[in-house]
């Protein structure tokens, strides 16, 4: 994730996704520290109980005033 507002934020992550989709975000939490311009995150899933198909969903990051959204689509065989 890129930081484009003031230096020392905090994002916190949350999910959303159908049930049965386990997501998991690493790290949950990013810090921004003065002059840190990216820190990168993983996002994994597991679909052993999602139905088949297409699952989507969203990660969200939050500073309490700003959120970036990212949309996520897997395909559960």
């Amino acid at each position: 994730m890129t930081n484009v507002g003031p230096s020392n934020s905090t994002y916190i992550a949350e999910v959303q996704s159908l049930k049965g989709l386990v997501v998991k975000v690493i790290p949950e939490k990013i810090v921004f520290t003065k002059g840190q311009k990216r820190v990168p995150f993983e996002v994994s899933f597991c679909g052993k109980e999602a139905p088949s198909g297409y699952n989507y969903g969203t990660v969200t990051w939050f500073d309490g005033r700003h959120s970036v959204r990212v949309v996520f689509t897997v395909n559960v065989d």
